[in-house]
């Protein structure tokens, strides 16, 4: 039997990607967190899948979808869609709004989860490269700390991300990733000191395991150096 999530996914985000990967990686991020009568912030929800799956699958109190909706990567009609699919099916835990998490303040201990899917890094004006590394770092400090603010005690931060030390940005132009801007992309190990140096506690860290080798031993493809050759993604958790 299909459930609300699966047919609004069949309907909206067919362009997407199968829903069958989908699924897989949004139960691989949330493992080790549960959403269930919780308040959820999504940082850079784009096209608003993964908070129409938070609020429908996992049963979340309440989602707030932020976006840019125009620029850094983002189509401005995204956010007007959402707000049409969220309005067809009378979805009430689910709420969009239309900014940058840079130009927002939170009211401290406002959400219980706070999810950012490839969106955090796009927040950072500097560059990562070794020149303007600590300037970087200091601009994603000053936002996580911000970040961990808003989050109610044990509340939990979980981020998907992309390391710029990836083997496709070195491949030839016409192989490696042409879309992607590598230098705004801090490092797993940028990632876990700024998240310790913002007071997370718990802080963690699971590589992605591709949806084409889910078949495979999850030793084999879920360490540093499968992650390096097949997309450099990982998860990243810290606990307030």
């Amino acid at each position: 039997m299909k459930t609300a999530f699966q047919e609004i996914y069949h309907r909206y985000y067919t362009d997407y990607e199968p829903y069958e990967a989908f699924l897989f990686h949004a139960r691989e991020e949330l493992t080790h967190c549960s959403l269930e009568g919780k308040e959820v912030l999504e940082i850079g929800c784009g096209r608003g899948a993964f908070s129409l799956y938070m609020a429908l699958s996992e049963k979340a109190k309440k989602v707030l979808a932020l976006d840019e909706s125009a620029g850094f990567g983002a189509d401005e009609t995204y956010l007007r869609r959402l707000e049409e699919i969220v309005r067809n099916h009378s979805i009430g835990n689910v709420e969009t709004m239309q900014t940058s998490i840079n130009k927002t303040a939170f009211p401290e201990e406002s959400f219980d989860v706070i999810v950012a899917n490839f969106s955090l890094h796009h927040v950072i004006r500097s560059s990562w490269s070794l020149t303007d590394n600590h300037k970087a770092q200091e601009e994603l400090l000053e936002l996580c700390t911000s970040l961990k603010s808003c989050l109610r005690k044990n509340g939990r931060l979980v981020l998907r991300e992309m390391s710029r030390i990836n083997f496709w940005r070195f491949m030839p132009y016409r192989w490696k990733m042409s879309h992607i801007d590598w230098e705004i992309h801090p490092t797993l190990k940028e990632w876990l000191s700024v998240l310790n140096q913002a007071g997370f506690k718990d802080v963690s860290y699971e590589f992605l395991t591709p949806y084409f080798l889910t078949t495979w031993p999850s030793f084999l493809v879920r360490n540093r150096f499968a992650n390096f050759f097949f997309s450099s993604t990982f998860y990243l958790y810290g606990t307030k």
